[in-house]
């Protein structure tokens, strides 16, 4: 008998690993970092519902808010009903389909801007997807950088983020979309940004597991 219930208990803890390592990215709670939860809102809310078409991306539950973080006023004018991830970071993240355009926006209003940028660039990568940066970059403007990708033409697949210095009150925006005509930027280098205006560049922050990313 007592064979028989410690191979049980071994089976049922083998079975809550392997659930555990199957989590790609970790549920955002209480104690969950910031980057953490802008990951969660990148990989398992935007990328999920925009490029893998699942559409139960935004269930309330725990680290998942009805409601949003803030004024939200990007999210009103666009029409998009905003949710708090997690706590670290006040990230919102909201999604909607309309026109057949599948369409994810993410502000994260505090924490550094630059260990942000680092992760998204990590996570558009890690799509199996080759995406590409925009052949035309934008200009960033009031922006420290403006970054773009495509999706392998004739994909519609786009990825838009604008990075803001340390310190102005929101850290960075994150647009994704599919399913509309394909960005010219994609494949045109004739749209450059404004004369004198910087071109983004890989950013020289610390990973996201150092001392320098936002908690």
């Amino acid at each position: 008998m007592n064979i028989w219930i410690s191979g049980l208990m071994a089976g049922l803890f083998a079975l809550i690993g392997s659930a555990a390592v199957a989590e790609d990215t970790p549920r955002p709670g209480l104690f969950t970092s910031a980057i953490e939860n802008f990951s969660y809102a990148i990989k398992d809310v935007c990328f999920a519902y925009v490029f893998d078409g699942k559409d139960d991306v935004l269930q309330s539950k725990w680290g998942v808010s009805a409601i949003g973080w803030g004024a939200q006023t990007g999210f009103k004018s666009l029409n998009i009903k905003a949710h708090l991830i997690g706590v670290a970071g006040r990230i919102n993240v909201g999604v909607k389909t309309e026109n057949g355009v599948r369409h994810c926006e993410i502000e994260a209003n505090l924490g550094d801007p630059n260990a942000y940028r680092q992760r998204l660039f990590e996570l558009v990568a890690a799509r199996p997807e080759p995406f590409s940066p925009l052949k035309s970059p934008i200009s960033p403007n009031a922006y420290a950088f403006r970054d773009g990708w495509c999706g392998p033409p004739p994909s519609k697949m786009v990825i838009l983020a604008s990075t803001n210095q340390p310190g102005v009150r929101v850290a960075m925006r994150v647009t994704i979309s599919s399913g509309q005509a394909r960005d010219p930027r994609c494949d045109r280098t004739d749209i450059g940004p404004a004369v004198g205006a910087p071109v983004p560049v890989a950013p020289t922050a610390a990973t996201p597991d150092s001392d320098a990313a936002p908690k």
